[in-house]
C-alpha cells in the first residue's frame, strides 16, 4: 500500500493546446505555481485477487469514463514495471473537482507518486513529472513544489516540469461555482484547437509570454509577472469563446472579480486575476500581501468564498501509520532531529532555522482497550499509566510527566475528533524510544517532538481522521504548545517530515488561543501567518550519522534520501525522506 499526497497548481502562463492527444504533449510550454492548499490524498493498493483496478473516489466508486481513465494510466504504469496486478485506488479531493481549479492536477499527480511506489518503479522527480503527464497535463506541475515550469517538448522523454526561481508569491482564490463544469477541460480544449480562429494566435502569443514570464520572474518584477498573468489568461479565455458551438466559463461575478483586482491596483495594492477553464478566480500578488487582497477582495464580494493561499509542496509520499504483524496493532514512528543552525532564533515567529532528521526514531504501538487507556514506556521503568475520561476531558490516575506530551497529544486529536463528531475511544499505548537510553536520560535528539508526532499517527490511524503530513504537523505542534508554549516547532518539523529541513514558526501564543477559542480543525483549514517549512537539501556528499552509546555510525537515512528534495515550500510539506519519516511495517 502506497499514499501520496499533491496540490493543485495555478497556472500564471496557461496550457492549453495539444500535439498529441495520446502522450499529452502541449503545443507550448506553461509556468505555474504549486499551492498549499486543497491537498488530494491517494493511496493505491496492489491485490492480487482482484478481477481488476477498482477505484473509489471520495467514498463513491468509480465507474464509465471516470473508471477507465484510472485504468489506462495503471497500464503505463505496470508495462514500465512489467507487472500486470491489479490494483485498489483509494482518493480523497478536497479541491472541487472538475470546477476549474486542478483537480485533475492534483488528483494524478497523488496517482503517479502512489501507483510508481505501490508498484516499485523508483522513479526521479522528472520521470515522476513525465508519468504524471501522461494521466494529465498539468499534473505534470504538480509534482514540482513552488513556481515549475512545464517544457513543451518534442517528445515524452522531453516533456516534463521542473522547478524554476521565482519571487515569494501568494494567491486569493475565489471560489465562484465549486460544481462541475458543462464542458470538460479536455472536450473545451480539442474543440478550441479544432474550431477557433484565435487558436494560432494563441499559441504564438503562449510562447512569447513564457519567456517574458522567466524574465520577470528572475527580475523580481511583480508587475511584469502580474500583467502577463492576467492577459494571458484572458487571451485563453478569447480563443475558448472563439469555438463553435461557443465555450463560455467566465461568469459574470468572474469577471467582477477581474474587476476587483483592477480596484485594488488602483489603490495601491498589487493583485492580478487569472482563471483557468473555469468560473472561478484566482488573484495573485506578493506573498506578504496575501491576507491583505483577501480582506480587501472580501469587502467587494462578500458572497464569495475566499481562500488564502501560498507556494506549496510538490507530490510527495505519505508516512502513514500501519497495522502490521497480523496483530491489529497500530504502530506509527517518528525520527529525533538535530538543529543545524538558528535554534535559537526560530525561537522568533518568522525566523529561519535549518534541521536535518536523524535515524534513530521513536516508535508508538497502539490497540484499541474497553473502559480505560493505558501508556507504557520501557524507558522510564514502570507500571503503566493508566488514563480514563471525565467529563470528556482525559485525566490520568497518577504523576504523568514523563507522558505530558503523549497526553496532550491525545486530547489534542481527541478534540478535532468530537469536531468531526467521531467518538472517542480508548486505547492502549506502548512507547520505545532511540532517543533516550534505558534510564530515560535524553541525548538531546527531539524526543518529545517525536513522540507526539508519533502519537498522532497512530491515532490517526486508529481513529480513521486520514489527516494529510500537513495536518498531522499542525496537530502535533498544538499539542506541542499546549505543554511548552515557547517551543518553536522545529524539532516537531523535522519529525513530521523527515530529512533536511528549512523552517520557521508561527506565533504560538496565537496558535493556543486560536486552537482553544475556535477548535482544531479551524486551524487545519487555513494557512499559519509566519510558518514555512520545506526541504533544504544538503550539499552534495554530506551527511548525518549517529555515533552515540550503542550504535556504530550509519548514514542517515534522511540525508540520504533527500538529495531529491526540492526547494523549500511555505506553508506545505516539501519532498522528504519517506524512510526517515515512515511509521514501521515490521
Amino acid at each position: 500500500m502506497s499514499t501520496a499526497v499533491a496540490h493543485p497548481n495555478i497556472a500564471l502562463i496557461k496550457y492549453w493546446g495539444k500535439r498529441d492527444d495520446d502522450a499529452i504533449l502541449p503545443l507550448t510550454g506553461s509556468l505555474s505555481l504549486t499551492l498549499d492548499v486543497f491537498p488530494t490524498t491517494t493511496t493505491v493498493t496492489l491485490d492480487a485477487a482482484a478481477d481488476g483496478d477498482a477505484a473509489v473516489f471520495d467514498g463513491i466508486a468509480a465507474t464509465g469514463a471516470a473508471a477507465a481513465r484510472i485504468t489506462a494510466f495503471l497500464e503505463i504504469v505496470r508495462a514500465a514495471a512489467g507487472v500486470r496486478t491489479p490494483a485498489r485506488v483509494v482518493t480523497r479531493n478536497s479541491v472541487p473537482t472538475g470546477a476549474g481549479l486542478a483537480s485533475s492536477a492534483s488528483g494524478f499527480a497523488a496517482l503517479a507518486v502512489a501507483a510508481a511506489d505501490a508498484y516499485g518503479l523508483g522513479l526521479d522527480e522528472r520521470a515522476l513529472s513525465r508519468l504524471a503527464r501522461r494521466g494529465s497535463g498539468s499534473a505534470c506541475r504538480s509534482i514540482i513544489g513552488g513556481a515549475a515550469i512545464w517544457h513543451a517538448g518534442h517528445d515524452d522523454a522531453t516533456s516534463f516540469a521542473e522547478a524554476v526561481p521565482s519571487p515569494a508569491l501568494g494567491m486569493v482564490i475565489a471560489v465562484v461555482d465549486a460544481g462541475a463544469k458543462a464542458v470538460s477541460s479536455r472536450e473545451a480544449m480539442q474543440r478550441t484547437m479544432r474550431t477557433s480562429p484565435y487558436a494560432d494566435a494563441w499559441v504564438r502569443a503562449t510562447a512569447q509570454d513564457l519567456d517574458a514570464m522567466m524574465d520577470a520572474l528572475a527580475r523580481d518584477d511583480m508587475t511584469a509577472i502580474g500583467e502577463l498573468t492576467e492577459s494571458n489568461a484572458l487571451r485563453m479565455h478569447a480563443a475558448i469563446m472563439g469555438s463553435r458551438p461557443p465555450i463560455r466559463y467566465l461568469a459574470p461575478q468572474s469577471i467582477a472579480l477581474f474587476d476587483a483586482a483592477a480596484q485594488l491596483r488602483a489603490e495601491g495594492l498589487e493583485a492580478y486575476a487569472t482563471a483557468d477553464a473555469g468560473p472561478n478566480v484566482v488573484l495573485v500578488c506578493r506573498d506578504a500581501d496575501v491576507d491583505d487582497v483577501r480582506d480587501r477582495l472580501a469587502e467587494r464580494a462578500p458572497t464569495v468564498r475566499l481562500v488564502a493561499a501560498h507556494a506549496g509542496p510538490g507530490a510527495h509520499l505519505v508516512p502513514d501509520a500501519s497495522r502490521s504483524g497480523g496483530d491489529g496493532v497500530i504502530r506509527a514512528q517518528a525520527p529525533g532531529k538535530l538543529f543545524i543552525a538558528g535554534e535559537y532564533a526560530v525561537v522568533e515567529p518568522g525566523e529561519p532555522a535549518v534541521l536535518v532528521a536523524v535515524d534513530r526514531h521513536i516508535t508508538v504501538e497502539l490497540d484499541e482497550a474497553a473502559e480505560r487507556g493505558s501508556i507504557s514506556s520501557g524507558q522510564y521503568g514502570r507500571e503503566p499509566v493508566l488514563w480514563t475520561r471525565e467529563d470528556g476531558v482525559v485525566v490520568l490516575d497518577q504523576d504523568h510527566r514523563p507522558y505530558d506530551y503523549v497526553l496532550s497529544a491525545i486530547a489534542t486529536v481527541e478534540q478535532l475528533a468530537a469536531e468531526r463528531g467521531i467518538a472517542p475511544r480508548f486505547c492502549d499505548i506502548r512507547i520505545s524510544s532511540q532517543l533516550d537510553d534505558v534510564s530515560g536520560r535524553k541525548f538531546g535528539l527531539g524526543s518529545s517532538a517525536a513522540v507526539t508526532v508519533a502519537t498522532v499517527r497512530a491515532l490517526d490511524a486508529f481513529l480513521d481522521l486520514r489527516l494529510t503530513p500537513m495536518e498531522q504537523f499542525k496537530i502535533a505542534l498544538i499539542a506541542t504548545v499546549r505543554v511548552a508554549p515557547a517551543a518553536s516547532g522545529g524539532d516537531v518539523a523535522a519529525s513530521a517530515f523527515g530529512g533536511w529541513i528549512a523552517y520557521s514558526a508561527p506565533d504560538r501564543a496565537r496558535v493556543r488561543a486560536e486552537a482553544a477559542a475556535e477548535g482544531v480543525q479551524a486551524l487545519l483549514d487555513r494557512p499559519w501567518p509566519g510558518c514555512a517549512y520545506g526541504a533544504c537539501p544538503p550539499r552534495r556528499g554530506s551527511g548525518c550519522w549517529w555515533a552515540g552509546p550503542g550504535s556504530r555510525p550509519r548514514p542517515s537515512d534522511s540525508s540520504a534520501a533527500s538529495s531529491t528534495a526540492r526547494a523549500s515550500a511555505r506553508a506545505g510539506i516539501a519532498s522528504s525522506s519517506p524512510t526517515a519519516a515512515a511509521p514501521s511495517t515490521s
